[in-house]
């Protein structure tokens, strides 16, 4: 099954819902690599999808989607919301680590983390759980409430990634030791302590501006920082 041409479907096998409602559940192999399962359900809206992958770093690598993560379980439910290609989305990757270059590595390079950079390049920076709302469109995607959880770093993320042209308009938070900083975050990622940040450019190049004063406010007060994220709808 041929969905662009940098993603396909192979090795698939289905039993769909029908017309008229009911479920069903396909699997397959993304580009011919990472396995998944997906599970059906019509709605009036039209399809409801949940898939799951019981290694999440393999399935965004095959997809071309995020070549940087390695292991984890990931569960991703979507429910359509009328027009077509608009859904509102929950993920959560549970376990897994974050390695090597790319907008991550350029973030906590920016944010001066020490030691991060050379866990991401070693044996990776550990995560006990990944999570995120969003909303997806034709063109955009929206993150409401992004966020990774681990013993040695917390992270928020919110706002949009403009899927026509890969433009960024990301702001969040990182805070170091998080599992002695978690305590006072206003959101899940967020110690009492960290630092804020905004990514605009690509996903390409991205561009990452640090907000210093951030790094003096407790997290209850951080927010001031953040602007309003735009609608997904």
């Amino acid at each position: 099954l041929v969905i662009s041409d940098a993603l396909s479907l192979t090795n698939l096998t289905a039993n769909l819902p029908g017309a008229n409602g009911g479920t069903g559940r396909f699997e397959a192999l993304v580009n011919g690599k990472a396995p998944f399962t997906a599970d059906l359900a019509r709605q009036r809206a039209g399809i409801a999808a949940e898939l799951r992958s019981e290694n999440a770093g393999a399935l965004l690598a095959a997809a071309n989607f995020f070549s940087n993560a390695r292991g984890g379980r990931l569960d991703l439910r979507m429910v359509p919301l009328g027009p077509a290609g608009h859904y509102e989305g929950q993920l959560t990757v549970t376990g897994g680590s974050l390695h090597g270059a790319g907008t991550a590595a350029e973030i906590l390079s920016a944010l001066s983390v020490v030691g991060a950079i050379d866990q991401m390049s070693g044996a990776g920076i550990v995560f006990t759980e990944i999570g995120a709302s969003f909303s997806l469109t034709p063109d955009r995607l929206t993150l409401k409430s992004a966020y990774a959880e681990g013993p040695s770093l917390g992270l928020s993320l919110d706002g949009t990634v403009a899927l026509d042209t890969q433009r960024l308009d990301l702001q969040g938070a990182v805070s170091p030791v998080h599992f002695i900083n978690q305590v006072g975050g206003p959101r899940r990622g967020e110690g009492l302590l960290g630092v804020s940040f905004r990514v605009s450019g690509t996903t390409r190049t991205p561009e990452v501006e640090v907000i210093p004063l951030s790094l003096l406010t407790p997290g209850f007060l951080r927010e001031m920082f953040r602007k309003p994220t735009a609608p997904g709808n």
